[in-house]
């Protein structure tokens, strides 16, 4: 249900749709207003991109980015996601059209990004390194719309579950993980995935410990009953559908 609707100026409503098959999910439709929903959010960031670019010529970073972000977004949007760009990384929505699908499709998305960072790894040149991704997963209520940019009206959400969820994602580099999710998207999944789990977490800026899970793989029985496969790159453990 919607709340706290205000209706987008049409100037920038019609520069929304223009720009909108850059950033989403094309069978989305276009919202026409600013609203309080519930979805999921994933943030997704390179690991020491800063430290790696400072090694390599700029052309090349440039080239390698956009390689790695093209790939990167065409896997969160065919899982439903809408996707924003922010430096290094990415951020993306999911289950706007369909709250109850969200915790699974960003779940799902997640383990499909590492899969395909260590793919794009394989196939690039040796003096990049590999580089690792770091991704963090939480869902509740924010405020999601257009805003105005420098390059033109683009998708965005603003509030508390956004702050959290980069939060999340940046705690995987203190925890020594790939990808964390909040308590609230674990308890939503079925027995989807398989877990570490780490409580009493200190995040930056959120002011009571939580409780996160280290996903490392899809559980055999979803695999037999959807016939999916999705596993942390690297990742191995007895039980886990690999």
């Amino acid at each position: 249900m919607l709340t706290n609707t205000r209706i987008m100026p049409p100037l920038l409503m019609a520069n929304a749709s223009r720009l909108w098959g850059r950033c989403l999910a094309p069978e989305i439709p276009v919202p026409e207003e600013v609203s309080v929903r519930c979805f999921s959010v994933l943030f997704a960031d390179i690991a020491d991109f800063t430290a790696i670019a400072e090694t390599i010529d700029p052309l090349d970073t440039f080239a390698m980015l956009n390689r790695y972000l093209g790939r990167l977004r065409e896997i969160a949007q065919s899982h439903g996601g809408q996707v924003d760009i922010i430096g290094d990384g990415l951020m993306a929505l999911f289950g706007l059209d369909d709250p109850e699908a969200a915790e699974g499709q960003s779940v799902r998305a997640g383990l499909d990004l590492l899969r395909a960072c260590r793919t794009l790894n394989e196939d690039q040149p040796r003096q990049f390194g590999d580089l690792r991704l770091r991704v963090g997963v939480h869902s509740g209520r924010a405020a999601v719309g257009f805003i105005a940019s420098g390059q033109g009206p683009r998708l965005t959400a603003i509030g508390r579950t956004i702050n959290v969820a980069k939060r999340i994602e940046m705690a995987n580099k203190s925890l020594g993980t790939r990808l964390l999710i909040s308590h609230r998207v674990y308890s939503r999944l079925d027995d989807e995935v398989a877990a570490s789990r780490f409580e009493g977490v200190s995040l930056r800026g959120v002011s009571r410990p939580i409780t996160l899970y280290e996903v490392k793989a899809r559980c055999p029985s979803y695999a037999e009953r959807t016939g999916a496969v999705g596993d942390v790159a690297g990742a191995s453990s007895k039980g886990l559908h690999a």
